[in-house]
């Protein structure tokens, strides 16, 4: 792909033509902020924010007294508050009411899942399979033949693609006549259109050039350009990292994915993304949408081990308290229970092996 800037400029216009969940998620920011500014004043939007941001706060302390403290010490509910009274930051505070909204239905959500996971510990304990930490070969050998999606989940750590990489070769050579096709967040969405491996990738993923072309394998990203390009900000940073941000922009992968897939219904999908996406444990991760999906994640333990400032960020760990937190890998092969854990296949790897 040598003219690869126009081809670029092509798809981005492409993707924005064709995708529409950030631009309705936008204009649900807008109206909640109008609305506001009707119903309250001027200062509606921050006032209404913070209203929602304080009550949600006061129903976290109410959870964090219950049956399920270790959920609330690790995981507490992840509020948005607003940014300023002014009128220029009406849609970033629009942004924080819808998000606040859907936080509500999350902390529910969550706290469901922490029960059914206390419920269920001894089954989780039971059939959980820990496994050295093997090879690439091994990993890929515990992904069932039947499953055509698979999603690779990871800390955005530009080490984690060595053993991203060294799966996906090691599952090229167990299944050679089996068509390739790796999604990902890191690239803008260019469906209908496949890339290549000789164009120039965004920088996290240039890492596979060279693999991606020696290995025929396929791939096409996910982000809507329309997203990429949004400069709106919460006080917690980019609102494509707000909730109601990430729900817009996984619910466009859902439905990219599903198009994938029915375009190429022999191929295996791989979906590379962040583990905040594609998790099970996670209120709107896609892979819950896919009900024969298979989710491996790859987790990085920390220099030295200090498991109360690290593992807490995973919700199986916090569960267990840090049991299973050692290299190696864990493994699940009832559907059900993975569920609750949140992954199918965990892959732990110490500093040494993500260099």
């Amino acid at each position: 792909m040598r003219n690869f800037g126009f081809v670029f400029l092509a798809l981005f216009f492409c993707s924005c033509v064709q995708a529409q969940e950030w631009n309705v998620a936008v204009k649900k920011a807008q109206q909640a902020a109008r609305n506001a500014t009707k119903t309250l004043g001027e200062k509606g939007p921050y006032q209404l924010a913070r209203e929602q941001a304080e009550r949600l706060d006061a129903l976290d302390q109410v959870f964090a007294k219950q049956k399920q403290a270790w959920l609330h010490k690790t995981h507490p509910c992840k509020i948005e508050w607003p940014r300023d009274k002014s009128a220029r930051a009406d849609l970033s505070n629009g942004w924080a009411i819808c998000s606040n909204q859907m936080r509500l239905a999350q902390r529910i959500w969550l706290q469901k899942l922490a029960n059914d996971m206390t419920k269920n510990k001894a089954a989780l304990l039971k059939n959980l399979r820990q496994l050295p930490v093997g090879s690439a070969q091994d990993w890929a050998r515990l992904i069932p033949a039947d499953r055509k999606i698979i999603f690779l989940g990871e800390y955005h750590n530009k080490n984690i693609q060595r053993p991203v990489e060294q799966l996906l070769k090691a599952y090229r050579r167990q299944h050679p006549q089996t068509p390739m096709i790796v999604l990902t967040e890191f690239l803008l969405d260019s469906y209908p259109y496949l890339l290549t491996a000789t164009g120039e990738p965004h920088w996290y993923l240039r890492y596979f050039k060279e693999f991606l072309a020696s290995q025929d394998i396929m791939f096409a990203g996910l982000e809507e350009g329309s997203c990429v390009l949004d400069d709106t900000f919460s006080p917690a940073g980019p609102v494509g990292n707000s909730a109601a941000g990430l729900a817009a922009r996984n619910a466009h992968w859902v439905r990219r994915i599903e198009q994938w897939r029915k375009a190429y219904p022999d191929a295996v999908i791989f979906v590379y993304a962040g583990g905040g996406h594609v998790g099970y444990e996670y209120p709107s991760s896609i892979s819950q949408n896919f009900k024969d999906g298979f989710v491996m994640s790859f987790v990085p333990l920390p220099a030295r081990h200090a498991p109360e400032l690290f593992f807490a960020s995973e919700l199986f760990h916090a569960f267990t308290r840090g049991q299973f937190f050692k290299q190696g890998v864990l493994w699940y092969q009832d559907p059900r229970l993975a569920r609750l854990a949140g992954f199918d296949v965990q892959i732990l790897l110490r500093p040494e092996h993500l260099q």
